[in-house]
């Protein structure tokens, strides 16, 4: 019988001072903290039965997350607070809007998608077994594996988008888009499979 296992953990913090895939921004405006921590657990035991048969069965978990918090001024409530707020609905994180010069005159602010959460998690078994018989060998087996996956889209931050400068300052938007809601999606499944 031989038995072997690991494990691993690993964080990658960072801070993106220009937000989470947000475009142009000015820097340290709509910062986001993120953290995109790994792990993975692995156990196998091989067991040789005869000198003809083996026997093998693996366990593996593995979960990859992303999470981005918003940490830049933009998005302090006392930012917020001081707008008027006259949205068709209102933001489901509390940031201030999007904003954009279609001129390309003036970066102003870009949100981006954050805040941010995924989860990717993985389960699988599996069980080989090998008999070897004069020349022929004999392999058979099944694996069992369950995924998970969480993504949020950060959808429902008011976009305002103008021609000038001049018109921002005077408050005519060329174009203004917000999603009603931000859509959480939560995948699951099985996968099961047999081989000889």
């Amino acid at each position: 019988v031989h038995f072997f296992a690991r494990g691993m953990q690993d964080d990658v913090p960072e801070n993106l001072p220009t937000g989470l895939w947000g475009g142009a921004n000015y820097p340290g405006v709509a910062n986001v903290a993120i953290n995109a921590p790994g792990k993975n657990v692995v156990a196998n035991l091989t067991w040789t039965i005869s000198p003809s048969m083996v026997n093998e069965v693996e366990f593996a978990y593995s979960q990859g997350t992303i999470g981005g918090v918003l940490s830049g001024p933009a998005n302090d409530p006392a930012v917020l607070g001081s707008l008027t707020n006259n949205l068709a609905y209102k933001d489901p994180y509390g940031r201030i809007p999007s904003v954009g010069i279609n001129d390309g005159s003036v970066t102003v602010v870009s949100q981006g998608s954050a805040p941010y959460f995924e989860r990717n998690l993985d389960r699988n078994i599996f069980d080989n077994f090998s008999w070897t018989k004069g020349n022929h060998t004999l392999r058979a087996g099944i694996t069992t594996q369950q995924m998970l996956k969480t993504e949020d889209a950060s959808e429902g931050n008011p976009s305002f988008n103008f021609n000038t400068w001049g018109d921002f300052l005077l408050g005519n938007a060329a174009q203004y888009s917000q999603a009603s809601r931000d859509i959480v999606p939560d995948l699951r499944y099985w996968n099961t499979e047999a081989w000889v």
